[in-house]
């Protein structure tokens, strides 16, 4: 029987290594969780890319849009193995920037995106921020090979601030739920209605918590306890 309690395990062929940001991906890795996406901090759904736990991607997508809008990358700001910064902004037209937009992206037990906006001009902002979510609970090993079916099994409940999946075949499968404060769920995302005064910042983290038995996992950052007196922080300084 799967345990629900702290999982210090490597998954095989991942190196704990600082935040490999190679080939036009980042990879991201602690203990039994990894996540590999693009520069932009999006998983692409047509990739190898996503959230795994325990050999099982948990997530399949995630796209962050403004206003409708694909943020333009800017930079990403490597950390720990299982740590990076995206930043990006937006624009309105060919005009200078207007909002900043920071994802610092913590891996461990599943996954916490602390997200925040900052109105960089001097005008109210009025705006929408969605994050599309999917999961697929595909095997690593069939993920690295290309031989994931489409139109997996899974099913979907949305609920107030939460989103959750959960396969509907196989027993014993990790299931996930992904919140945060403030957003309104649906069946593809989270969505944030959002009004900045000039130069003020709105922020939230989001929660990507896998289940074991239909216990969560502990969280390896919850966002009462400083990171750096994490589990995984604390373990690097040793």
């Amino acid at each position: 029987m799967n345990s629900a309690g702290n999982d210090d395990t490597t998954t095989p062929g991942v190196e704990t290594e600082p935040a490999n940001l190679e080939a036009g991906v980042v990879t991201l890795v602690e203990g039994a969780t990894f996540c590999v996406s693009g520069r932009s901090g999006d998983i692409d759904p047509g990739s190898p890319q996503g959230l795994f736990f325990r050999d099982t991607r948990i997530l399949a997508r995630w796209r962050l849009d403004v206003a409708g809008r694909t943020p333009q990358e800017l930079t990403v700001i490597p950390g720990e193995p299982y740590e990076a910064t995206f930043l990006a902004r937006v624009r309105p037209g060919l005009s200078q920037t207007e909002l900043l937009v920071e994802r610092r992206r913590l891996v461990g037990q599943g996954m916490r995106e602390d997200l925040c906006l900052r109105n960089m001009s001097a005008r109210t902002v009025s705006t929408t921020v969605s994050v599309t979510v999917g999961a697929d609970f595909a095997n690593l090993f069939d993920v690295k090979e290309t031989r994931v079916r489409t139109g997996a099994e899974v099913s979907t409940a949305a609920n107030g601030d939460t989103l959750r999946f959960s396969p509907r075949r196989g027993i014993g499968s990790p299931v996930v739920s992904v919140r945060a404060d403030g957003a309104v769920a649906d069946g593809g995302g989270l969505r944030f209605r959002l009004t900045l005064a000039p130069r003020s910042e709105w922020s939230t983290s989001i929660h990507v918590v896998p289940s074991l038995d239909g216990e969560p996992v502990p969280a390896a950052f919850p966002v009462d306890h400083p990171v750096g007196e994490s589990r995984p922080a604390r373990r690097m300084q040793t």
